[in-house]
């Protein structure tokens, strides 16, 4: 029998670390959501800290789906949650997905932390 087209994996980095999303992450990615009020922005949908959990719960759901795999993003340099992304609009059949749903605390932006998630999703 062959693996899961999509199945949790940890995505190890020099500047980040991609880890899968779980509960305990709650304090951490309302931590990063609230350096920078990232709820607040036009342009961009980042939980607020009073849903952050119903984000938590709809990521994990679409997980036990198969139709993501959300990550948090850890900043090796101070092993600190700064943000989230995830594999979304997963197609097995086809073997194919988007990278999307990607967010970084505002110290986090415009760092090698930040730069960095688009390699490890990718390859």
């Amino acid at each position: 029998m062959s693996a899961p087209f999509l199945a949790p994996i940890t995505l190890r980095g020099t500047h980040t670390t991609l880890e899968p999303l779980a509960a305990a992450h709650h304090d951490a990615l309302v931590a990063a959501a609230s350096d920078g009020e990232l709820w607040k922005l036009w342009y961009t949908t980042v939980a607020s800290p009073d849903n952050m959990q119903a984000y938590i719960d709809t990521a994990l759901n679409q997980q036990q789906s198969g139709f993501g795999l959300p990550f948090v993003i850890r900043d090796n340099r101070n092993d600190k949650i700064v943000g989230c992304t995830r594999y979304m609009n997963v197609d097995a059949v086809n073997k194919r997905l988007e990278i999307g749903s990607t967010w970084h605390a505002a110290s986090a932006q415009r760092s090698a932390a930040a730069s960095i998630v688009k390699r490890n999703c990718c390859c």
